[in-house]
C-alpha cells in the first residue's frame, strides 16, 4: 500500500474586472500552504497547479508561470482551456522546463467528457500520447482526471502501457455519483484492468456545490449556487473518504488536488481563509469528520435565503447561552452581549442505534432578540428562521426535490457523511420580554464511522 503522497493546490490569476483573482505573492501563498501541510507529506510533494485567465492565452500563461513559479514544482494544466490552439504541447513544456520552471506533474483534466460533451469531435489520442511519451523521457507524472464516470474506459485504454508514470483521478464536481461512489468506482476499475492500482487520486473541489445548485429548486437568484458557500465540512469529509478509505486489498488515494484557490484564499490579498487551516487539521491529525451538528450548521448557512440575512445572524456550533439562568450549562457563546439581533445554534441531544445504523438528534436552536423591536415581531422573526431550517432540511432528505446536473438524470441532495435527515420535533418555544426562541430537532440518520483514522 502507498497512501497519500502527493498534494496539489490549484492557484489563480484572473484580470477580468469583473472577477478578479490575484496572488501578491505567489511565493508567500506557497508558504502559507506548506505550514498548514506541516509536513503531512514531503515538502518536495507539495505542488501548484497554477491557473492563468482560464488558460485563454498560452503565450500570457508561460509568461506569468516562467516570472513567478521559479523554484517552486507545478503541475502544469495541459488542456485546460477551452480553446485547443492554446493547449499545452511537448514543445511548451520543453520550454518551460528550459526556462528553469520546476515541472513535476501534468495534468489532463475533462479532456475526455470535453470531446464527448461539448465538441462532439473524436478523442485526440496523438496528442495525449505524445505528452505521456515526453513525460516518460522526462522524468515527469501525469494526473488524469475526470468527473464522467463513461469516460474512464476511454482514459485507461489511451494510458495503456503508461499506468506507471498515470495517477487516475476522480473529480468531485461530477454529476453523476457522489464522490465516495465515484473514488470506489476508479478504484475498482484500475484493481480490474491496471497494473498499478495503487495509482489513483482525487480532485477535492468546492465546484461539487454548483453542480449541486443547478435546475428550478436551486434558488439561483439567491447566489446559492455559488462555490464558495461550500461548506468546509462536506471538503472535509470529501478528502477524508478518498484519504481514509483502504482497506486489506488497496490503499488511499496517493494523490490529493485542491480546488478552487479562491475557495481556501482571499480573492486578492494571498491571506489564507479559515478553510485552508480546518481541512488541514483534520488531514492531519487523528480526528476523521466533523461532528454532525457542525455539519448541519454549515448547511443551514450556506443553503439560507429565507427570513433575516445570513449575515445578520450569528452561528454557533454548540449551546448558545441567551439566559445563562435557562440553560443547563452557560457557555461561551453569550449571544445576549452580541450585537447581532439573531442567532442559530446546532448541537448534538442524543445519539443511539448499533454497529450497522446510528441516529443522532441535533437541536438547532433558533432565537431573535426583543431589544429594539417588539416582541411580536420578534416572534415573527423567529417562526420565519425555523421555516427556514425546516425547508432547508426538507431538500436534503429522502423526501427533498431532486436536482438535474444538465444531463437529464435526476438525483437527490445528500449532506455528505449523512444518509438521510429529518425535522422529528420542535420544542423549547419560548417567548418573553428579552427573547423569541425554539428549538428545531433535526435527526441525521447515519453509517457508523470511524471518529479517528489511521495515517
Amino acid at each position: 500500500m502507498v497512501g497519500l503522497e502527493t498534494l496539489v493546490y490549484h492557484v489563480s490569476e484572473k484580470t477580468a474586472p469583473e472577477f478578479t483573482v490575484h496572488m501578491p505573492s505567489v511565493t508567500d501563498v506557497y508558504q502559507k500552504i506548506l505550514a498548514a501541510v506541516a509536513g503531512r507529506v514531503e515538502a518536495s510533494n507539495v505542488v501548484l497547479l497554477p491557473e492563468y485567465n482560464a488558460h485563454v492565452s498560452w503565450a500570457d500563461e508561460s509568461a506569468w508561470l516562467i516570472a513567478n513559479f521559479q523554484g517552486i514544482p507545478v503541475m502544469v494544466d495541459c488542456a485546460g482551456g477551452w480553446d485547443t490552439a492554446q493547449y499545452v504541447t511537448p514543445q511548451r513544456l520543453q520550454a518551460l522546463l528550459s526556462a528553469g520552471v520546476q515541472v513535476k506533474w501534468i495534468r489532463i483534466a475533462e479532456l475526455v467528457s470535453y470531446y464527448e460533451e461539448w465538441l462532439h469531435e473524436p478523442f485526440p489520442d496523438a496528442y495525449v500520447l505524445s505528452l505521456l511519451q515526453f513525460c516518460r523521457e522526462n522524468n515527469i507524472k501525469v494526473y488524469f482526471c475526470e468527473w464522467k464516470i463513461a469516460a474512464f474506459d476511454k482514459v485507461l485504454q489511451v494510458i495503456a502501457g503508461y499506468e506507471d508514470i498515470v495517477t487516475v483521478g476522480f473529480k468531485t464536481n461530477s454529476g453523476d455519483v457522489e464522490p465516495a461512489a465515484g473514488f470506489r468506482y476508479i478504484v475498482d476499475k484500475l484493481r480490474a484492468s491496471s497494473p498499478y492500482p495503487e495509482h489513483w487520486g482525487a480532485t477535492i473541489e468546492s465546484w461539487y456545490w454548483e453542480t449541486r445548485h443547478r435546475g428550478w429548486s436551486a434558488y439561483p437568484e439567491a447566489n446559492v449556487w455559488e462555490p464558495n458557500n461550500m461548506p468546509v465540512s462536506f471538503m472535509i469529509c470529501h478528502l477524508q473518504e478518498a484519504v481514509g478509505m483502504p482497506t486489506i486489498w488497496y490503499s488511499g488515494a496517493e494523490l490529493i488536488q485542491f480546488e478552487a484557490y479562491w475557495w481556501y484564499f482571499e480573492h486578492t490579498t494571498g491571506k489564507p481563509r479559515e478553510s485552508l487551516e480546518r481541512i488541514h487539521h483534520f488531514l492531519n491529525s487523528p480526528v476523521a469528520l466533523e461532528e454532525n451538528s457542525r455539519t448541519i450548521m454549515e448547511t443551514l448557512q450556506a443553503e439560507w435565503i429565507g427570513g433575516p440575512p445570513k449575515a445578520d445572524i450569528e452561528w454557533f456550533s454548540g449551546r448558545a447561552a441567551p439566559i445563562s439562568e435557562y440553560d443547563i450549562q452557560p457557555s461561551k457563546f453569550d449571544f445576549k452581549n452580541m450585537p447581532k439581533k439573531y442567532a442559530v445554534s446546532c448541537y448534538s441531544l442524543s445519539d443511539s442505534g448499533n454497529r450497522f445504523l446510528r441516529a443522532e438528534v441535533v437541536a438547532v436552536e433558533v432565537f431573535a432578540k426583543v431589544l429594539g423591536t417588539t416582541a411580536e415581531k420578534a416572534s415573527f422573526a423567529r417562526d420565519q428562521m425555523r421555516a427556514e431550517v425546516e425547508r432547508i432540511i426538507f431538500n436534503y432528505s429522502r423526501l427533498g426535490p431532486l436536482w438535474d446536473p444538465g444531463t437529464g438524470i435526476m438525483h437527490r441532495r445528500v449532506i455528505p457523511g449523512i444518509i438521510d435527515v429529518s425535522v422529528v420535533g420542535l420544542s423549547n418555544k419560548i417567548d418573553d420580554s428579552t427573547f423569541a426562541r425554539i428549538t428545531v430537532q433535526v435527526k441525521c440518520q447515519y453509517f457508523p464511522k470511524k471518529k479517528w483514522v489511521s495515517k
